[in-house]
């Protein structure tokens, strides 16, 4: 009986000595986000790994229990943990705590620009807020207008940004230029972005303050940052006007993550909603390709790569003022390509490099025919190239960044004019210090010298102060001088003389009672100079104008049990010489007063997220050849509101997790009036004119949306509510 008993022991002994045990588990911050490249070890053994860009790891080791594990990463605190059971090591979670002398402290970092998604320490909305607002029907620019500091235009495309044009705006992706965001769209219409939010983990829009690392806007840069790792996984989408199908791909090591998207639009479903004076004729139907890569082949080098493909066809007809009765034909065709390639090192735990390059190619043929007549016809043919480097270094309470940039651009605006050519190269540096108590100073210098148009330096300085007045209350005043050559021109086939300029200046008040409570008031300033305008048959670039006013927000979950709410109010006062005036009047994208309301309700008896929003602005001005007198923006359009509801259904199926999504845009048909056309020549002394509105007076619409492999229906939904389903 010993001897059974001892061979007993001697197998176990041996048994757990020999078995081998899968340990896995992720390595977070306080605040939840994964460490990237944290070390997790076994004592006393060579066991371990490094934790991918999400901060997952997983490993294998034969060591006997009880096991004890060490977690580190030079920036944060090493933390120990002993298992002493064989289910607790498949759900370890770590959580590191920062140390603070290498990091800069959180109130060193503005309040200026409005941050949307986890990668913004100021975050203020998460990134899918503005994606599936009801407003925005399911485009990440549409539903972007609601923020403050933006205008709804509701007729062209761009981000108009208090007081500014849309060329004024950039948007940029890991640092590289966007020239072509927005797709082409009909006539008097806005265009929706080429770019789907799902791609996107981090935004941050800057109405004023951003910083010299990015250069080439007036008024306004939106930032993109891609998205991360996730599981390997399966996804579709479905709709009456798109359908699209996905696949995420994780390598086992957890280093490489392949996402493709493959999408196909048609607006035929759009006819039986349209207004009686709007049509569809011929294709109107696209296709998208999408791919992203994220790639770390070594603890201190994360690779990201990004390609975009996109072919639509477009056809419509709509009244026109030059001939009584009669509709115009419109027909485009669109080609696009980007392609995008971002490289960051680790040089030490201070000390990174970054190199971002990107290409756009753009191909539009358009024309406008009356009957046999063709009004005009056009061929675009667009080529961008950026190469962007960034240096960071960083310490206890300070922080340094440098770089430069370089921009080629071919440009053709139409078969028959010649080309052009515009290069452009810069360089910037910029320090972040905090010399006293919960305070800071951000300053920094960009020079570019374009050889394409004025051929001297520029240089624009930026500086901004923060102070954090106690616990929850920040303060930022930022000053600075910001520069870009106007679109304007080039669309019309001129290269400008010189640049045009301004001078912003912003104070930001912000208060975070709450993690999902905040309140934004925002004042600012703003003068032009070099501003272009036709005038006697001629160019000339010495115009000015200003904008100042403010703009407030509110968002907030709790205040009523199940229902989350953001209040946004813009106040602007802009007057500028407009492109065929040398007067300063109100320019015919802003409006003085706009105001939103977003509101979301979870009914957990039923698992659904109901979600409303309102929108309001005062009129907009335009040009009435009809009109007599000095002016040139001399009448104003009536004021405009809005209101549109989604409900969301989410469910899970097994694997399969999906929502089901109903809107409807326009509730009410509130039949905006955007501006006028007029007539090219005067009939019996009067110029016709056909008012420019929504295509249609309401536009509903129902998606299904699927995963496999991934629950994302939160990401979908977009709520801090707490979803019990």
């Amino acid at each position: 009986m010993r001897g059974s008993v001892g061979l007993l022991l001697l197998w176990l002994t041996l048994f757990s000595v020999e078995a081998q045990w899968a340990v896995r588990g992720k390595i977070v911050n306080e605040k939840g986000q994964g460490i990237p490249y944290a070390g997790v070890s076994v004592v006393g053994t060579f066991d371990g790994a490094s934790a991918d860009s999400l901060g997952g790891f997983s490993f294998t080791t034969r060591s006997p229990m009880p096991i004890i594990l060490v977690v580190s990463h030079l920036n944060y605190t090493a933390d120990t943990l002993r298992i002493s059971r064989v289910e607790h090591l498949e759900k370890l979670r770590f959580v590191l705590h920062e140390n603070k002398p290498i990091e800069l402290a959180e109130v060193m970092v503005s309040v200026s620009s409005f941050g949307v998604g986890e990668k913004q320490k100021q975050t203020t909305l998460k990134a899918l807020d503005i994606y599936t607002n009801p407003s925005g029907n399911g485009d990440l620019a549409l539903g972007m207008r609601q923020i403050p500091g933006l205008q709804d235009v509701g007729d062209r495309e761009g981000f108009f940004v208090r007081g500014g044009d849309a060329h004024e705006t950039v948007v940029n992706i890991e640092g590289v230029r966007i020239r072509h965001f927005f797709g082409q769209s009909h006539p008097n219409a806005p265009a929706r972005s080429r770019y789907p939010a799902g791609m996107f983990s981090g935004l941050s829009l800057a109405t004023g303050g951003y910083g010299v690392e990015n250069g080439g806007a007036l008024s306004g840069m939106l930032r993109l940052h891609l998205a991360g790792q996730s599981p390997s996984s399966f996804s579709l989408g479905i709709s009456p006007l798109f359908w699209n199908v996905g696949q995420g791909w994780r390598s086992a090591a957890r280093k490489c993550y392949v996402e493709q998207t493959l999408s196909y639009s048609n607006a035929a479903y759009v006819k039986w909603q349209l207004k009686p004076e709007h049509e569809l004729v011929g294709a109107n139907d696209g296709w998208g390709y999408t791919a992203r890569m994220l790639y770390a082949p070594s603890e201190r080098d994360e690779i990201k790569s990004l390609v975009l493909l996109n072919h639509d066809r477009l056809g419509s007809k709509y009244d026109v003022p030059d001939a009584p009765n009669a509709k115009a034909v419109y027909e485009g065709k669109d080609d696009y390509a980007f392609g995008l390639f971002h490289w960051q090192r680790r040089l030490s735990p201070r000390r990174s490099l970054s190199v971002s390059s990107g290409y756009e190619y753009r191909r539009s043929e358009r024309q406008e025919r009356l009957a046999a007549q063709t009004l005009w016809g056009q061929i675009i043919e667009d080529h961008n190239a950026q190469i962007h480097i960034r240096m960071q270094s960083r310490g206890s309470g300070w922080n340094y960044r440098y770089g430069a940039d370089y921009f080629y651009r071919h440009y053709r605006p139409n078969a028959e004019m010649p080309a052009m050519r515009q290069s452009e190269a810069a360089a910037y540096a910029e320090a972040s210090v905090g010399p006293w108590r919960r305070g800071g100073i951000t300053a920094g210098l960009r020079a570019e010298y374009d050889h394409s148009l004025d051929r001297r330096w520029v240089l624009l300085p930026r500086v901004d102060f923060t102070q954090k007045l106690w616990r929850g209350h920040t303060i930022t005043l930022d000053a600075g001088r910001y520069a870009a050559s106007d679109e304007r021109y080039i669309l019309l086939g001129m290269m400008p003389q010189k640049r045009s300029l301004s001078d912003q200046y912003n104070l930001t008040y912000e208060w975070r009672p709450r993690k999902n409570q905040i309140l934004r008031l925002q004042l600012y300033d703003k003068t032009y100079r070099q501003l272009p305008f036709y005038l006697n048959d001629r160019w000339a670039q010495d115009g000015k104008g200003y904008a100042r006013g403010l703009d407030f927000f509110w968002k907030a979950e709790g205040l009523i049990p199940n229902v989350e709410h953001w209040l946004s109010y813009s106040y602007a006062d802009a007057r500028r010489t407009s492109l065929y005036s040398a007067r300063m009047e109100q320019p015919d994208f802003t409006a003085r007063h706009t105001a939103s309301v977003v509101l979301k309700y979870w009914c957990a008896p039923i698992t659904s997220l109901f979600n409303v929003s309102f929108t309001w602005r005062t009129g907009m001005s335009y040009h009435d050849p009809n009109r007599t007198g000095e002016a040139y923006m001399n009448a104003r359009t009536p004021s405009n509101w809005n209101m549109s509801a989604s409900y969301n259904y989410p469910f899970r199926r097994g694997r399969w997790s999906g929502v089901l999504v109903l809107s409807a845009h326009n509730l009410f048909n509130s039949n905006p009036t955007y501006g006028f056309r007029f007539a090219r020549s005067p009939v019996n002394g009067v110029y016709p004119s056909v008012r420019i509105s929504s295509p249609y007076p309401q536009f509903y619409m129902i998606g299904l949306f699927l995963n496999l492999g991934v629950d994302r229906r939160n990401e979908i939904l977009n709520t801090d509510l707490k979803l019990n389903n």
